[in-house]
């Protein structure tokens, strides 16, 4: 007990210090936020990344693969939002989700249908103009389905 007393004496612990220091969840959300060019966007709880390079849907998705992520997906108000207001009307990017002909809806990369219902009451418009149109860009405040194969930038997303 006297050894521990005397660490105590020696090295005594400062709380003002403490509270200053950032937490180490903090740490690691900004390390694993600006690994590879990433931002952390607090309000919408993701890390995110444009890339300008334009690349096909499938090797989009590769890349943010690579970079353990995923293709950005707007399923909230606020992500959308944001991709509204990063993207304002300079071009279109590829973002996370794909037709499925056999079952006749979109999903998110994540797996979950997007709510067609959902956009519509938010004035969202998804437009759909070929039948080789099955991935999502993001162009001028609405999501278009395209031919996977157009080269084009795209937005990749972290979870914190």
């Amino acid at each position: 007990m006297a050894l521990v007393l005397v660490a105590i004496k020696r090295y005594p612990v400062k709380a003002k210090n403490i509270l200053r220091r950032p937490s180490y969840a903090t740490t690691m959300v900004n390390d694993l936020c600006e690994a590879n060019g990433y931002s952390n966007v607090k309000e919408i709880n993701l890390c995110v990344k444009v890339h300008g390079e334009p690349l096909n849907w499938t090797d989009a998705r590769n890349v943010c693969l690579v970079e353990r992520a995923d293709l950005f997906i707007a399923n909230t108000i606020g992500t959308y939002e944001y991709l509204k207001d990063i993207i304002h009307q300079s071009g279109s990017v590829w973002i996370g989700a794909r037709y499925f002909e056999e079952d006749c809806i979109w999903r998110w990369v994540d797996g979950n249908i997007l709510n067609i219902t959902t956009l519509f009451n938010l004035g969202i418009s998804l437009i759909k103009t070929t039948n080789d149109a099955d991935c999502l860009q993001f162009t001028q405040r609405m999501f278009h389905g395209i031919n996977c194969d157009k080269k084009q930038r795209f937005i990749c997303q972290r979870k914190i």
